[in-house]
């Protein structure tokens, strides 16, 4: 399924750009002129303003991932074991099916980080996500599944995230390999490239160089951490994609929680190239 996702390229929208259209028909106007070809939108619960919003999306020949939070802010032993829960978050996977999702993408599929280190953890979270592939292999389309920047480099014991255990089902695997996440904080703000190709690098080789799944990851279009100029973060932007494009990623996502793009839009235009 790889080649579907070559050369994906895609934003984050939040519910409240869903429901401001003027917002949303600026972002696919700039996604025309840049490239972008896939929305990654938050699907919480259904909304009428957003489902006609939705079919602009669709209208616009744009690939609509449908993001659902599993655990918000990460799950606790109580949640991670409780299949009544599962279920209740699956249906809004059937919400955005019916809405037209290309592509179901889950977030949050974790411990949070105050569980104690355990390879249990790994086992329970591989468990819950088997749950979700058989429940979204139903309707023929690709899972993806975000995860921790330090999930790249091996097995997160607290969390529970270790890729070679989930390779076999997931369809994408998005690593969130934003500088700002990395100590010494101020240090790797400063070389974006360097982060992530090593990031990159280190997923890959974790599968002797060949992922059984794509790598589509999440960089930051805007640096919480480290402030900078317009010119600056444009920059930083343009070498966060290359350090994808030369680690011969399948593409990516940008995410920005506020929805802040312009810099991203800048960084993708000639004149800026």
């Amino acid at each position: 399924l790889s080649s579907a996702f070559s050369q994906e390229k895609g934003i984050y929208i939040n519910m409240t750009t869903m429901r401001n259209k003027v917002k949303l028909l600026h972002f696919i106007h700039e996604a025309a002129k840049t490239g972008i070809n896939a929305f990654v939108i938050d699907y919480p619960y259904y909304d009428a303003t957003y489902a006609q919003n939705i079919k602009l999306v669709k209208q616009n020949h744009l690939q609509y991932v449908a993001r659902i939070v599993v655990f918000p802010g990460g799950g606790t032993p109580k949640l991670v074991h409780s299949r009544s829960y599962w279920l209740q978050r699956a249906k809004l996977i059937t919400g955005a099916v019916n809405l037209g999702a290309n592509a179901i993408q889950l977030d949050y599929i974790r411990y949070n980080t105050k569980q104690s280190k355990s390879a249990k953890n790994i086992a329970d979270i591989k468990q819950v996500i088997r749950y979700y592939k058989d429940y979204v292999d139903q309707y023929h389309l690709p899972l993806q599944i975000d995860v921790f920047g330090v999930a790249a480099h091996g097995p997160s014991y607290v969390i529970g995230q270790y890729l070679p255990a989930f390779a076999s089902l997931v369809n994408v695997v998005c690593p969130m390999v934003y500088p700002s996440h990395y100590l010494p904080y101020v240090v790797n703000s400063k070389r974006p490239y360097q982060v992530i190709y090593k990031s990159l690098s280190a997923l890959k080789s974790l599968f002797s160089g060949r992922p059984p799944f794509a790598v589509l990851p999440y960089l930051e279009a805007v640096n919480p951490r480290y402030k900078m100029a317009f010119p600056q973060l444009v920059t930083y932007i343009q070498q966060e994609i290359k350090a994808a494009e030369d680690a011969k990623s399948n593409g990516w996502y940008f995410w920005s929680g506020s929805n802040d793009y312009e810099a991203l839009f800048a960084a993708l235009t000639p004149a800026h190239q």
